[in-house]
């Protein structure tokens, strides 16, 4: 929202504005915007389960000094089902040492990176084009994964002070996933 130039701050107020998705009538393109896709841990392709970097009960990302991994299932709203996706955008926000990041996709049940980024600094954000990792579940779900930290650079977050060890913590301070997508079939809610 724009307001105008020059407007000042002098409190908050909360609006509430009531929300109701409908399916679209026509097959054209819509867009899923982030806030729309929740996002919970889910386990790895390999059964392994999620780790806690992601605290879905409180809605934030845990602060690391060690490599950490996640897969997470992000959630489509269920007026829009089904849909097919054709392409997507992940923004991330990372602060501190994290010294490397991937994103994962799946593929024949497999994991596949989709892109990796060395010392990540700010807001990240990665395209993603191939729909074959952009598949949909039959209840609306669409799984990535992240790894993030540097297992061959422990110095980044371990840094050696004569007799101490000074550790250096990094954290992900924000996800967001938007979707480029196409109805398909009929409505689960008909």
């Amino acid at each position: 929202f724009h307001f105008g130039d020059g407007l000042g701050s002098r409190g908050s107020t909360l609006i509430a504005i009531p929300l109701v998705l409908e399916r679209p009538l026509d097959s054209g393109e819509i867009v899923i915007p982030a806030p729309w896709m929740s996002y919970r841990n889910t386990n790895a392709p390999d059964g392994k389960p999620p780790s806690a970097l992601w605290n879905f009960k409180l809605k934030e990302w845990q602060e690391r000094a060690e490599p950490s991994s996640t897969w997470l299932r992000f959630q489509i709203p269920h007026e829009l089902l089904p849909v097919a996706v054709s392409r997507a955008r992940v923004v991330i926000q990372v602060a501190g040492p994290v010294g490397r990041f991937e994103l994962l996709g799946r593929r024949d049940g497999a994991a596949q990176t989709i892109q990796t980024i060395t010392d990540p600094v700010g807001q990240l954000v990665v395209e993603i084009a191939d729909s074959k990792l952009l598949q949909i579940s039959e209840a609306g779900e669409l799984v990535l994964g992240l790894n993030a930290g540097d297992p061959s650079r422990p110095e980044l977050t371990h840094t050696q002070g004569g007799q101490d060890t000074k550790i250096n913590y990094w954290r992900i301070e924000s996800l967001g996933l938007q979707l480029w997508a196409r109805p398909t079939g009929t409505s689960t809610e008909e």
